[in-house]
């Protein structure tokens, strides 16, 4: 029988991660691509930005799922998509944090029961709190 050590295993991570992240940024591209993100140097149409500047803001929106203790594919986009259609900091308003941190609730079944549950009052008070900076953008990608 063949036998993978786990040293072997964490090996395969940073190609499995970078398919991943490759994976989500195809799927914004493919079914989000018309949205415009507000950037902190203007604007950019999710489909027209360049690879250097989707990346890490995807990296990010991954991170900071994973922070709220998530750990399956689909709430991991589920929370990136949410990041690009809303703000990239909503998980800074009071209702959503309150969700993304219930331990009642199981971590990658947050985003679906927030979405189902919170109204729209919360959703255009998300909007107004958009902050571009919260992309954690390096100057140098801003520009691009």
């Amino acid at each position: 029988m063949l036998k993978i050590r786990k040293d072997q295993i964490e090996l395969f991570n940073p190609d499995a991660e970078a398919a991943f992240v490759r994976r989500v940024m195809n799927y914004l591209r493919e079914r989000h691509g018309d949205k415009t993100v507000r950037l902190p140097d203007g604007a950019g149409v999710i489909a027209e930005l360049p690879e250097v500047t989707l990346r890490p803001m995807v990296e990010d929106g991954i991170a900071r799922a994973r922070s709220y203790g998530m750990t399956w594919q689909s709430s991991l986009i589920s929370y990136v998509v949410l990041m690009f259609l809303t703000a990239p900091n909503f998980d800074e308003h009071r209702a959503v944090a309150e969700y993304l941190r219930n331990e009642k609730i199981e971590a990658d079944r947050r985003v679906d029961k927030m979405m189902d549950e919170l109204p729209n009052k919360v959703w255009q008070e998300v909007e107004k709190i958009y902050e571009p900076r919260d992309w954690k953008l390096s100057a140098e990608l801003e520009t691009v």
